[in-house]
């Protein structure tokens, strides 16, 4: 493979990412749905369009490249993630995740068992790694959606701490699903996660600190994204597989310490290094995230859509789907949301890249027995991609459905808005 070919490839990849984001600012089609259709139009599910040696180049350039993505977006939703409204909101966002997650998990796991016939160990595993949306997917639509705050910070919480508890336990807890697991091994990985945090919490603080007073010397934040990248190999490797939560904790603690700011600066205000950083995030972020969601369809192999892998697929979707009907009828009712973030809220059963390797992680340390790895590999793809496009016919809905009642309240050109 020539280098020229590679960098063609790269090039046109964000260009096409650029395309994505303008359709979706002009006709609310999610832009990662239209990156994962693009993988699958030209790779093997598709056309087979690329060359073998492009193919493996890019693919082996995407393995650290996934875990950058992981380390900027949950970066970027602790930045974003704030709760607004008082104790009450709190209270209610978290009887949500806590509802939906254990629906969740409880559906998963029964559906595995009793269903389709898998081990207690396999279905356990199934079942933690899905326990919840993927914060990753979430962080790069939900701070753009023309939805009420509450319903942002609702699944943004829960995306967040569902990824957290999935690593926690999956990757975290020796012994999981063989019933192995003892004091012990929970208390290592509880104080893990407990360094891992604070780590990051130092870091921010500090590099907080930095941000004021080092802007605007050249440099200042790709050092800063060095810093957030570094928290993460450390938290993945030596603190045990705490990478996700240590990035998440980082931006959370350098948003609330000033490092970022709250506002954009007026026109022809003095810009500040926390505004700056903000914007140079949000691009670096969108490079990223176009890759990650373009290798995911690329990444596709239509031998592994085997009858029972896609049933059973298929079957965790609808699980997802009715487990979080509850917890949502209940933050409807609460908050009086209209149907916009109701269809957003109910609909955000995506799964992404935590996912794929908390069950790859399942059958490399044995907790899947050797028999069903082959179908807990496909049904997880699968399963991404399902709960990707449902989650995507979800916000364009809600967007047509805000579009719709925006022109009702306005009313016919010309003629009065609707009386309220």
């Amino acid at each position: 493979m020539e280098v020229w070919q590679l960098v063609g490839f790269s090039a046109a990849v964000l260009l096409l990412g650029f395309a994505a984001r303008l359709v979706f600012d002009r006709w609310k089609v999610p832009d990662f749905l239209l990156l994962i259709v693009a993988g699958l139009a030209i790779g093997p599910a598709g056309a087979n369009a690329l060359p073998a040696d492009l193919r493996a180049g890019f693919e082996g350039a995407a393995g650290p490249l996934l875990s950058v993505t992981v380390a900027f977006l949950m970066m970027e939703a602790g930045i974003h993630l704030t709760v607004e409204g008082g104790r009450l909101v709190t209270l209610l966002i978290l009887a949500h995740t806590a509802l939906a997650g254990a629906l969740t998990f409880a559906g998963a796991w029964a559906v595995s068992v009793y269903a389709f016939g898998l081990s207690p160990s396999s279905a356990t595993v199934l079942a933690a790694a899905t326990l919840g949306p993927s914060a990753v997917v979430l962080a790069s639509f939900a701070p753009k959606l023309s939805i009420k705050p509450q319903t942002r910070q609702a699944l943004l919480f829960e995306g967040i701490l569902a990824n957290v508890l999935g690593f926690f336990v999956v990757m975290s807890v020796p012994g999981l699903g063989t019933g192995s697991a003892g004091a012990a091994e929970w208390a290592g990985a509880l104080s893990a996660l407990a360094l891992a945090v604070m780590l990051a919490g130092a870091a921010g603080l500090g590099w907080a600190f930095v941000l004021k007073h080092l802007h605007p010397r050249e440099g200042v934040f790709i050092a800063t994204l060095a810093v957030a990248l570094g928290i993460y190999a450390v938290a993945s490797g030596p603190l045990g597989g705490n990478g996700a939560v240590g990035a998440f904790a980082f931006g959370w603690v350098l948003r609330r310490a000033g490092g970022i700011a709250r506002e954009r600066a007026l026109p022809g205000a003095q810009v500040d290094g926390a505004a700056d950083l903000g914007r140079f995030h949000s691009e670096a972020s969108f490079l990223v995230r176009t890759f990650f969601f373009l290798y995911l369809g690329l990444h596709f192999d239509p031998a592994l859509a085997t009858p029972s892998a896609l049933a059973l697929a298929l079957a965790l979707v609808a699980v997802f789907l009715a487990a979080r009907y509850p917890s949502c009828a209940l933050l409807r009712r609460a908050w009086s949301l209209g149907r916009p973030d109701t269809l957003v809220l109910l609909g955000s059963v995506s799964r992404g890249l935590t996912d794929i390797l908390l069950v790859l992680y399942g059958i490399s340390s044995g907790l899947v027995p050797a028999a069903e790895a082959p179908l807990l590999a496909s049904v997880i793809v699968i399963l991404l991609l399902a709960s990707l496009a449902a989650n995507g016919l979800a916000i364009l809905l809600a967007e047509r459905s805000r579009k719709r009642d925006a022109r009702l309240e306005q009313g016919p050109e010309g003629a009065p808005a609707r009386p309220q």
